[in-house]
């Protein structure tokens, strides 16, 4: 799991991918509502989830 950004207020983001991420390490997509403390682990609010496909 890696954060790929934060969602503003417009109706469509782009949130861009690091370069080096495999993706094909990756079956899911998961936004979710994470407060800003530094910490990097879920916060077990899931907005939207979703499976990656080829």
């Amino acid at each position: 799991m890696f954060s790929v950004g934060v969602l503003g207020d417009a109706a469509d983001e782009l949130l861009p991918l690091p370069p080096n991420v495999d993706l094909q390490a990756y079956s899911v997509v998961d936004v979710s509502a994470e407060r800003f403390d530094n910490n990097t682990a879920h916060s077990g609010e899931s907005l939207l989830r979703g499976t990656l496909t080829g």
